[in-house]
């Protein structure tokens, strides 16, 4: 039987409403804003407040884009999960979605770097160049922080000598996408991460020449 006390996760309560992780830097806060005279509500939500990490959107020498794909906590159905919400059943939740690289940064290193790393863990391959995108969010309503935004080429004859941490070993290999396959990945409703559709978004507007 697995035991979720003895795994120690991280997680542990913080000070006031605070929810906290230090070993992902992740601290989830129940925020609340008032009027002026303090007799109206104004804002009232969970803040998930992280470092600010980064992504990277790996392209070949042919133009095309890798992904992994990945196993998260996905609804199938979203009908019946927003029909039976809160009454829902998370054991039921489980859905592979095909992204780009991406995670938390470490100690002193900054998202760029962090995009970068990710990149060579993730894919086990030597990172040929990188072009920063600039800094987005992921949902402006509950994420105070931005997350930075690398493009860059990937070389899979070259060993990086990394590997994926314990929190990415369901992640395995890069799978390579044309433009005209990402959009049948999309309508097959297997690529549906903003992180990557964003990343995909922005090359597409801003460096087409990329994508050959």
């Amino acid at each position: 039987m697995f035991d979720a006390k003895k795994a120690n996760a991280g997680w542990k309560p913080g000070d006031d409403s605070v929810i906290e992780n230090p070993k992902l830097g992740c601290k989830v806060v129940h925020v609340m804003w008032v009027s002026p005279e303090g007799d109206k509500v104004l804002y009232d939500q969970a803040i998930r407040a992280e470092k600010g990490g980064g992504v990277f959107l790996p392209v070949d020498e042919k133009g095309r884009v890798g992904l992994k794909k990945v196993w998260r906590p996905q609804t199938n159905d979203q009908e019946a999960y927003a029909r039976n919400f809160p009454n829902i059943n998370l054991s039921e939740l489980g859905r592979f979605s095909y992204e780009i690289p991406r995670g938390f940064p470490k100690m002193r290193e900054s998202g760029h770097e962090a995009a970068i790393r990710e990149a060579k863990e993730e894919t086990e391959s030597v990172v040929v160049s990188a072009r920063n995108l600039g800094r987005f969010c992921d949902n402006t309503a509950f994420s105070p922080h931005l997350t930075d935004f690398v493009v860059g080429q990937i070389d899979m004859s070259r060993s990086s000598g990394l590997t994926a941490d314990q929190n990415d070993q369901l992640m395995k290999g890069v799978e390579w996408f044309t433009w005209e396959e990402l959009i049948e990945l999309r309508k097959e409703g297997k690529l549906y991460c903003c992180f990557t559709l964003s990343a995909l978004a922005i090359i597409k507007m801003e460096y087409p020449e990329l994508l050959k």
